[in-house]
């Protein structure tokens, strides 16, 4: 589901998969270019991003792109700076017995929503695999 409110532009979905197992998957680097469709390749000297992990994404377009974690909250949000600009947030809620995934974005980058919201259905998929294991 795609919202706006508040200047900001929600992506939502939700999964039954452990809330450990969807942060897993949202915080592996290795796993970036798994779900995110606009990553080629993620250089970070982290496999798990934490507050300040830096490193570089290469598009799909091919361009390189630094990143650096600017807010993070184990298990519930982390937020980054692309190219120097403040990109997608990333955040986990109990919905009952299942976890929501919400991404948040500036309400300029309302086209990227839809990439988003492709995005939420791979981590789903990678995370009810990972919790099913």
């Amino acid at each position: 589901m795609i919202t706006y409110s508040g200047g900001r532009i929600y992506v939502d979905g939700s999964t039954p998969a452990k809330r450990e197992d969807v942060w897993n998957v949202l915080t592996d680097t290795t796993l970036w270019p798994s779900w995110g469709p606009s990553v080629a390749t993620v250089e970070c000297e982290q496999r798990y991003i934490r507050a300040g992990s830096q490193g570089k994404v290469r598009t799909t377009l091919g361009f390189w792109l630094p990143f650096k974690v600017s807010s993070y909250e184990e298990l519930h949000f982390w937020g980054w700076q692309v190219g120097g600009i403040e990109a997608t947030g990333h955040r986990l809620a109990q919905d009952g017995k299942n976890c929501r995934i919400i991404f948040d974005m500036p309400w300029w980058s309302a086209p990227y929503s839809f990439i988003c919201l492709r995005a939420i259905g791979r981590i789903i998929d990678l995370a009810e695999v990972k919790t099913l294991a």
